[in-house]
């Protein structure tokens, strides 16, 4: 099992998000956190979270740096490390009535105030992306930002509000994809302009050629669904990448593959690897031919700076953990008051073109698996699947269908690691293979 520590402690509580946010600055001595003293409620418009790092060569000592009274429980204030940065942070905030971001250098104290939020920065550090976070709120509470109602509460689509593009230098800004625009790309599975939309989790590409978001749509009180599209960095060329209904926790595993839990017709609930704008997919392109690892829980994921190895981040009670890794940089287990840890069961998942081998005990062990083996079962549960799915041709019958296995890991015991976003890449370090002891050589993973 990975070392691992505690870098702050109570009696407040300390937490760090989003999912794909930088937090450590380039030369991982400091790591970016947040501290309130209350937990177990939602916030109010009245609390105020601080910002501050943790010196990991000083004690772990805690540095104050500021505070925010835009942010909640999900994805904190979007506070991170600009990107080509080694002393300037950025987090949201809310003052006079409307939401903004600040600009801080650590080195100097210098504050820089910018009239939008932001949600993604690009990796040169220069743009960032926008959205309207109280109608985020007002539709996914929890997700956006107390304290400011929705201006365009009582219309479906808004044409006047969507996605903004944002210069770090100036400020400046221009609406580049609307509501409007997005919610009139039909759907296949039924007409949607009657539903109120909004945006959600948007992501440039390692490159920042372009960037992907989550449309999502409502029908009144009921449940939400979900797109995800991708679009160049100046809003064009709109692309339906997934249509399923049932897109989450994403993320660029390169510039020409996406990782997103989707929900297919062939395998129900799974991570999926999908091609990239440029390709033109309304979907993914192809599904492995042997079987693979398939996680049955859906958690945010981050990719190692490899490209290896997907981890899903989960998130413990009260306090940052680091863990010593191969890499130059630590690794974080994200955490957040009031939460607890799930435990992952990967099996292998049989695929639609060849028969899963018939089931194997599990080898018994009396140590728990490693972090290292829990990444390479969860990268082999990448499989991808082609919308010729839906054919009739391809369609397999439940009763025909091959039935997984448990014949990879059963119960993962260990705490799942974040690994750092590349965008402040360590020396690139190329993974030696081998299996792990369930495998029996069957996970869609070079080296298995």
């Amino acid at each position: 099992m990975i070392p691992s520590r505690a870098i702050t402690s109570g009696p407040k509580h300390h937490w760090f998000g989003y999912y794909d946010k930088l937090q450590f600055d380039p030369s991982a001595r400091y790591a970016l956190g947040m501290q309130v003293d209350f937990e177990h409620r939602a916030p109010t418009p009245e609390d105020v979270i601080r910002i501050g790092m943790v010196d990991l060569s000083d004690g772990d000592r805690w540095i104050a740096l500021g505070e925010s009274r835009a942010w909640g429980w999900q994805a904190g204030c979007m506070l991170q490390w600009l990107p080509q940065s080694a002393y300037e942070i950025i987090w949201n905030d809310r003052i006079d009535g409307r939401f903004v971001s600040r600009i801080l250098s650590v080195d100097t104290g210098r504050t820089r105030t910018l009239p939008h939020p932001v949600f993604t920065l690009s990796p040169d550090g220069r743009t960032a992306l926008s959205i309207d976070f109280h109608r985020l709120e007002d539709m996914r509470p929890g997700y956006g930002y107390m304290g400011i109602p929705d201006p365009w509460h009582d219309l479906m689509a808004p044409e006047e509000t969507g996605i903004r593009k944002v210069d770090l230098r100036t400020g400046q800004s221009n609406l580049i994809v609307t509501l409007a625009e997005v919610a009139s790309i039909p759907y296949p599975h039924g007409e949607i302009l009657s539903a109120k939309h909004y945006f959600n989790v948007l992501i440039f590409s390692p490159a920042g050629t372009h960037f992907l978001f989550l449309h999502r749509w409502r029908f009144g009180d009921g449940p939400f669904h979900t797109r995800m599209l991708t679009a160049a960095a100046d809003g064009s060329n709109l692309t339906v990448v997934d249509h399923s209904g049932h897109t989450s926790h994403l993320i660029w595993r390169d510039d020409s593959h996406i990782l997103a839990w989707s929900h297919r017709p062939s395998h129900g609930g799974a991570y999926y690897v999908f091609p990239n704008a440029e390709d033109g997919s309304r979907g993914p392109t192809r599904s492995w031919a042997k079987p693979g690892c398939r996680l049955t829980a859906t958690a945010h994921i981050s990719q190692t700076t490899t490209g290896s190895s997907t981890t899903p981040i989960h998130r413990e009670k009260n306090a940052f953990r680091t863990s010593t890794s191969t890499t130059s940089r630590p690794t974080v287990a994200s955490t957040w008051a009031g939460s607890t840890r799930r435990r992952l069961t990967p099996i292998p998942c049989a695929a639609t073109s060849t028969p899963v081998p018939a089931p194997t005990a599990p080898k018994s062990s009396s140590t728990p698996p490693t972090a290292a083996t829990v990444a390479k079962c969860i990268s082999s549960s990448l499989a991808t699947w082609s919308d010729s799915e839906h054919s009739a041709d391809n369609r397999a019958s439940a009763s025909n269908r091959a039935k997984p296995s448990r014949n990879c890991i059963e119960h993962v015991g260990v705490r799942p690691k974040m690994v750092v976003n590349s965008r402040h890449p360590p020396p690139a370090t190329k993974p030696k293979p081998s299996r792990h002891p369930n495998c029996d050589g069957q996970c869609a993973v070079s080296g298995h």
